[in-house]
């Protein structure tokens, strides 16, 4: 900075405090920004080596290629001492820090951590023995920016007491904690429901000494017999341009009471000014300020947590925000705003859009307004009447076909047709939710077809080959169809896991194996019907079939209610239980997941087993309740190819897909009765639903038509040349 820099002008607070040449000292700039004298030097006591903690002997770490990363390293930090390993970048550091974690594959050498060996453990087994992480890239490696504070303090303990019990997450013991360690680390945000992702470069790096300095020993410490304290492996990389001076200082003494053996110190109030009541830092242009590229994720929306997110609106006006002036909007404004930049609005307004061009298509193909059309200029009336009557005609008879229609005499006949549309919204619902848990996870499942005709097939069988008791033969049936789909998305995750395979790629073969050979087996094989030579199966047993709910009169059976179920198991799944954070935590940073001990290998099997299963639902649904006669190999019926539109307008939340799939639903059950009332062309609900999925896909062409305001987002600002800091190991 001074060399290029003719004079320095210091904002803190959205404020400038103060301005100052090149030749000022550190100490004089380090007050300006932090607010205080800072002592920059670290009052370090002489260390007392105590007995050997960690040992290193002979390490050696291979790339894939075989390439010698860290050659033949060895050393030994005694408890009580702080090993620094200096070095230019590339030089091995990252490589030796990695190998030491678990992170690296190709090994040899041995780790011993109090004479027990660590090599070959997985990662989390080698932080529950009592090692700790301070990754040298936070917002890669050490933490999700689209997790909560609360979240990322438990993001490397979500499988164990007491933040997980019987596989529900202790929220309120998570709350307390979270409050407990923001109030001692002194991080400053507005709770601990902020994203982490919207907090600055030093508050983020306190969220992550946090969560590694403020284990409970007894917890993590797996041997009984010995129940000292545990021992810390720290790695850090003090970039000046990631922390401020006062929060690194903080941090180089919460390092130094920790190889004491004491508890991290609690930051003084005075360390970093809190903003005075009433006043919010005024956003400057990177180009000015340098923001700090911690809060690049600051725009994007949080996936699942435990609460909803703290939007903070941006401020207007020419003039820089006095401290002290009170400028905050109103709650009004900010509820204004939380509405229009969240992801709900966008889905509302894309089906809004798609029912508008869909009108415009109505009219422009009604017969009644083309020949009105062609005297519009002397009588533009008679075009625009027809143009209405035409619109409203055909969603009327949408709205009578799928709803309500208020033409029968009675409600008993009247309500019929909205429970055709949760008829055909029961397979897009159990199918959408499939697709959408595995979008959490990072995953596209649009292995949907194979995955409901696996599950239509082994399903089927067992309805109509085995004779079994009522009740038994349906849950046998059910749950047949729910393993076939559950093993078809298993090898999906189980290909991705071993070998990397994409999942887009093995689905769609995948895809083409199952019909081909669901086809075969109807022609050939044990799914074929005896004495026939139409490639369908035999129809299922009554035994087998799901009950009407509401009589014979209508067609809504019990797989409606199964997908009520699955909607709440796939909502706490992915919000109240530890296998569903870690499910959350791989989508949406699988580097920081694997850091924090999480198998993302196994999260992609798990996902993918479970996503199956859900879409197996869909298929064995339409066995057993809609195609009762019989199935062939179109059974799915494009249900699964439907279910990635129903998963993105859901948002992947649960709920949001339950909508979703009730609304498509709707548009299958109206179509008909657009078609038979109206003249309209089916072929029109299929080109609103597809608009539906374009403007989903671009939400910044929804915002734009509507004027709505863009979320927040932070640019990051020049990122400072990298600097030769020493790799710091502590052992306490």
């Amino acid at each position: 900075m001074r060399a290029v820099a003719d004079r320095i002008t210091v904002i803190r607070l959205g404020a400038v405090v103060g301005e100052a040449s090149p030749t000022a000292s550190n100490e004089e700039l380090a007050t300006m920004m932090v607010g205080r004298a800072v002592d920059l030097t670290v009052d370090k006591s002489p260390a007392e080596p105590g007995a050997p903690a960690l040992v290193v002997t002979d390490l050696t770490v291979l790339d894939p290629r075989g390439q010698v990363l860290v050659n033949n390293v060895s050393f030994t930090v005694h408890a009580g001492e702080i090993l620094a390993i200096a070095g230019v970048q590339g030089n091995g550091q990252t490589e030796l820090t990695e190998a030491l974690m678990g992170l690296q594959p190709r090994v040899s050498g041995d780790i011993t951590l109090d004479g027990a060996s660590l090599r070959g453990h997985t990662v989390r087994r080698i932080l529950d023995a009592g090692v700790g992480f301070v990754p040298e890239d936070r917002t890669e490696d050490g933490l999700v920016g689209e997790f909560t504070i609360a979240e990322n303090l438990m993001l490397d303990r979500s499988h164990r007491p007491p933040f997980v019990r019987r596989f529900n997450m202790q929220l309120s013991f998570l709350a307390k904690f979270a409050q407990d360690k923001v109030k001692e680390f002194d991080v400053r945000s507005q709770g601990i429901d902020t994203l982490v992702g919207r907090l600055s470069g030093g508050n983020q790096q306190k969220v992550v000494l946090a969560r590694e300095l403020s284990r409970e020993p007894a917890a993590v410490h797996r041997r009984p017999a010995d129940p000292g304290p545990r021992r810390r492996f720290d790695r850090i990389r003090a970039r000046t341009h990631h922390r401020d001076p006062g929060c690194r200082h903080a941090g180089h003494r919460d390092l130094d009471r920790t190889r004491r053996g004491g508890r991290p110190r609690r930051p003084d109030p005075g360390d970093v000014p809190r903003p005075r009541r009433g006043h919010r830092p005024r956003r400057h242009p990177p180009s000015r300020t340098g923001a700090d590229d911690g809060r690049r994720n600051a725009d994007r929306r949080r996936s699942g947590s435990m609460s909803e997110t703290l939007q903070t609106p941006p401020v207007s006006g020419g003039k820089p925000a006095q401290p002290g002036q009170p400028d905050e909007p109103s709650r009004a404004y900010q509820l204004f705003r939380e509405i229009t930049t969240g992801n709900a609005i966008i889905s509302v307004l894309a089906v809004l859009l798609a029912l508008l061009v869909g009108a415009i298509l109505i009219a422009f193909t009604n017969e009644d307004v083309q020949k009105a059309s062609v005297y519009f200029f002397s009588r533009p009336g008679d075009t625009v009447v027809a143009a209405w009557n035409s619109v409203s005609g055909a969603y009327s008879a949408l709205f009578q076909g799928s709803i309500y229609n208020f033409r029968k005499p009675d409600f008993a006949s009247g309500i019929k047709p909205f429970t055709e549309t949760l008829t055909f919204a029961t397979p897009l619902i159990a199918a959408g939710l499939g697709v959408a848990l595995g979008f959490r996870v990072g995953l596209f499942n649009i292995g949907g077809r194979g995955q409901m005709l696996i599950a239509a097939a082994l399903g089927g069988w067992v309805a109509f080959a085995l004779d079994l008791p009522a009740g038994i033969h349906l849950v046998v049936a059910l749950a047949a169809g729910i393993a076939g789909g559950a093993l078809w998305g298993g090898i999906v995750g189980l290909l991705k896991a071993r070998t990397g395979a994409h999942e887009v790629i093995t689905t769609i073969m995948l895809n083409y194996v199952a019909y081909n050979l669901v086809s075969y087996l109807l022609r050939d094989g044990f799914l074929k019907t005896p004495g026939s030579n139409n490639p369908q199966s035999p129809a299922s047993k009554p035994t087998a079939v799901f009950p009407d709910l509401l009589g014979p009169g209508y067609n809504l059976h019990l797989g409606f209610i199964l997908v009520i179920i699955a909607t709440i198991f796939t909502w706490w799944l992915l919000s109240r239980s530890n296998l569903g954070f870690q499910f959350r935590a791989v989508g949406l940073n699988p580097h920081a997941a694997r850091v924090a001990g999480i198998s993302v290998d196994r999260m992609y099997v798990y996902a993918m087993l479970l996503s199956g299963g859900l879409v197996g639902l869909a298929g064995i649904n339409q066995v057993l309740g809609t195609s009762t006669s019989g199935f062939d190999a179109g059974i799915d019926s494009g249900i699964g190819f439907d279910a990635i539109t129903v998963a993105l307008l859901g948002r992947s939340r649960p709920w949001g897909v339950f909508a979703a799939g009730i609304l498509f639903g709707a548009f299958k059950a109206g179509g008909f009765s657009m078609q038979a009332a109206e003249g309209v062309p089916i072929d029109i609900v299929l080109i609103v639903q597809s608009l539906i999925v374009l403007f989903i896909a671009a939400p910044p062409l929804v915002r734009s038509i509507f004027r709505l305001p863009t979320p927040g987002q932070k640019t990051p600002g020049p990122k400072a040349k990298r600097t030769t800091t020493p790799t710091k190991v502590v052992a306490s």
